[in-house]
């Protein structure tokens, strides 16, 4: 994972925890985070000619879609 992404996915984290309510689940909100990324992983791959190692394994910021407000006071 590279670390633009990392800082993403906790900002990411933050966010949810913050404006968490009653149905709020953290295991949840973590698998659905890392089932997108892996998916979204996959799909930008299956398009890369010939993806080296490195290019298989990392998850990069293009693979988190999800919308965080990265002007957010902590």
């Amino acid at each position: 994972m590279d670390e633009k992404v990392k800082e993403k996915i906790h900002l990411y984290f933050e966010q949810q925890i913050a404006s968490k309510d009653e149905n709020f689940a953290n295991g949840r909100l973590v698998r659905n985070l890392y089932d997108d990324l892996v998916m979204n992983h996959a799909r930008r791959v299956i398009n890369t000619a010939n993806p080296d190692s490195a290019e298989l394994s990392t998850i990069k910021v293009e693979d988190f879609t999800f919308t965080i407000n990265e002007n957010m006071d902590n």
